[in-house]
């Protein structure tokens, strides 16, 4: 062996290049490994308007959306609108001509969509046309003085809860697509609550959730509101339940109290099943029954985007989304989630 006097000082410049070459690519395998680990991130939009406020989106099976909002500042329009195409891009669109508008609930069957509220002392509802992307102005059940609640539970068919004259909820549907609608009859068992949410696994099989300063019900029907009878299950922490997806005897919604729940029942609201959310929902909508989206506000105040599935939860990363946000709905493949100047798009599969 030689003595160390004559071993070279450095290794041969090959060694160099070798080892810096294997570094190299353990550096790249891990970037690699470590994205698809990573939060997906989704980037929000400005509104076609900033001086409404958008309230309602929904979407229909076939992934198109349409937000839209009303202000009654005396400044500015009164109202707005946009529509997504399945691939994921806003257009504006036109409302119809009315006055101190107001939105509460939307919802869609086939190509149509509807968007509900009230118009002064009187029950608004517009039609989207997917096809045409126009708003058009709707029937309504006459003597209304504003829709609480809207649900489309298949083709042509849905219901709504409106409040009458005299102050009392009223239950009606249609089976043409709101070009008629049933003879509303009164909801007594209501009285004095605020209605937050109406769904329907079927035109005349629907569950109903009221509220008030320190209780919440659910009521069920089997004949189309003809009669109702009461739910027990729920928890007497629950402040409000609003009611997002039914079929058959399952549905799925969010209960608010000291804690938000995402809950279930799969026998037509007779029990509950409850699952803590750690974060503030304001809205949620489900592409399944096990798969949904929630949108709401952090712990800290921020907006906030999760999927769920079963009972997985997965935080979706935003950016250029200033507020919470406040509405959210599912097609087949795509949904959109709304700030009050922001629009989100984002597809299904992005948990």
């Amino acid at each position: 062996m030689p003595p160390s006097s004559l071993l070279p000082k450095h290794p041969p410049r090959r060694v160099v290049v070798v080892t810096l070459l294997a570094s190299a690519a353990l550096a790249l395998s891990a970037c690699g490994t470590s994205s698809p680990n990573a939060a997906p991130t989704i980037d929000g939009v400005p509104a076609v308007s900033i001086s409404v406020p958008l309230s309602q989106v929904v979407c229909t099976s076939s992934n198109f959306c349409v937000a839209a909002g009303t202000s009654n500042a005396g400044v500015g329009p009164p109202t707005t609108a946009e529509f997504m195409t399945p691939s994921g891009h806003w257009h504006p669109v036109a409302t119809p001509t009315t006055s101190t508008p107001r939105l509460t609930s939307s919802s869609c069957e086939g190509t149509t969509c509807f968007l509900a509220g009230a118009q002064g002392r009187s029950d608004l509802l517009w039609r989207f046309d997917a096809t045409s992307h126009q708003i058009t102005t709707a029937s309504v059940p006459p003597g209304g003085i504003g829709v609480r609640a809207l649900t489309c539970s298949s083709l042509d068919n849905c219901a709504l809860i409106d409040i009458g004259a005299n102050g009392v909820a009223r239950f009606s549907f249609t089976a043409d697509d709101a070009a008629t609608w049933s003879t509303p009859t009164e909801m007594t068992w209501a009285a004095g609550l605020s209605m937050t949410s109406l769904q329907c696994a079927s035109l005349f099989q629907c569950l109903a959730t009221a509220t008030s300063a320190s209780r919440t019900l659910v009521q069920g029907t089997t004949d189309g509101g003809v009669t109702w009878y009461p739910l027990g299950g729920v928890a007497a922490s629950w402040t409000s339940l609003q009611l997002a997806q039914c079929h058959l005897a399952s549905c799925v919604g969010v209960a608010t109290g000291a804690t938000s729940h995402l809950v279930r029942t799969r026998d037509q609201g007779v029990t509950w099943t409850s699952f803590a959310l750690g974060a503030s929902p304001n809205a949620f909508a489900c592409a399944s029954p096990r798969h949904c989206f929630i949108v709401g506000t952090t712990k800290s105040g921020d907006p906030w985007l999760a999927s769920m599935n079963g009972s997985k939860v997965v935080s979706i990363r935003l950016r250029y989304v200033p507020t919470p946000l406040l509405g959210v709905a599912c097609g087949a493949k795509r949904c959109a989630a709304i700030g009050v100047t922001t629009v989100v798009s984002f597809p299904i599969s992005i948990s």
